[in-house]
């Protein structure tokens, strides 16, 4: 059965890349040992980019251990700060993969792998992002016969799915303001906007890899008409109920740019941190949830520990 299971390889693809990202920053940081205090500090240093999450999830799949990983680090700092000190070429890296308690020996799926390199500029009350990216899940079944095998061996048929392979090289643009709080609101209200434009032949990805003929889901379509435009809000407390310590609340909306407004997704957060532990409860109906299933519409909810930013 293992030996069908794609996880394997997304796992070690996975620790390899975060593993590299960790030395390289204190290696390089070395080479700028015989700088000024101060001078150096900041140099290559590792960031979180989304947030790190350590969770439990239930969705079509089943049930999981969900883990985010999510870091980033600035290219070229010290020369992009002389000729533009508020912008920075960055480098993120963010992995997602499950654990699912329920099956035979507790296999680890892949569910994202998602490098990228983007130009960010900040100002006091907002900031600009725009970026190249490969998003994919890790995993190897691409054809009829590989899905029929794995639908033969594992555990439960419809296991396989969790293997089909998906990919994608995107362009994004993001904007994000903290408009209220110029207008003097007590809290600050974070309002963003994000766009991708899926590439039909990127240059790691080649052609997109996404729904097959082959599956037979009446459900099946690209994911531009799934994902593309998102736009949030999110709201920030300074102060917390004195029975009830209210973290941050936000609400996502997500709709395709091909036959726009169809098909809708919308993700709920609410973070509450009780006994000094942050957490986080979700929930969200549309797409998405899974790269794997990213075309079919379902419900999904969680909670999530939010590892604090570094």
């Amino acid at each position: 059965m293992a030996s069908n299971r794609a996880p394997d390889f997304s796992f070690n693809f996975f620790a390899t890349v975060t593993v590299c990202l960790m030395m390289l920053g204190p290696m390089v940081s070395m080479a700028w040992a015989d700088e000024p205090p101060g001078e150096s500090e900041s140099i290559f240093r590792l960031r979180s980019h989304e947030p790190n999450l350590l969770g439990y999830t239930w969705d079509e799949s089943g049930q999981f251990m969900d883990f985010t990983l999510s870091v980033k680090f600035k290219i070229f700092e010290r020369t992009i700060r002389n000729f533009s000190p508020p912008s920075s070429l960055n480098f993120a890296f963010t992995g997602r993969f499950g654990q699912y308690f329920e099956r035979s020996s507790a296999p680890v799926i892949g569910k994202r792998y998602n490098p990228e390199l983007f130009y960010r500029h900040d100002s006091d009350d907002s900031y600009w992002e725009t970026g190249y990216a490969h998003e994919s899940n890790g995993q190897q079944i691409t054809t009829l016969a590989a899905y029929q095998q794995a639908q033969a061996t594992l555990e439960r048929p419809e296991y396989a799915n969790d293997n089909i392979s998906r990919g994608w090289d995107y362009v994004r643009f993001t904007y994000q303001s903290r408009v209220l709080e110029n207008l003097g609101a007590e809290h600050p209200v974070l309002l963003w906007a994000t766009g991708k434009w899926f590439l039909e032949n990127g240059l790691f990805q080649g052609k997109p890899e996404e729904y097959n003929d082959w599956e037979n889901d009446p459900e099946g379509k690209p994911r531009n008409q799934v994902d593309g435009i998102t736009a949030g809000i999110r709201y920030m407390p300074r102060t917390s109920l004195s029975w009830l310590p209210v973290g941050n609340v936000s609400l996502t909306y997500t709709t395709g740019y091909r036959e726009i407004f169809r098909y809708n997704t919308f993700r709920f957060e609410a973070g509450v941190k009780i006994v000094d532990l942050p957490l986080i409860f979700w929930a969200s109906h549309g797409y998405n949830n899974d790269l794997a299933r990213y075309y079919r519409e379902l419900s999904a909810w969680g909670v999530a520990i939010e590892i604090g930013a570094f």
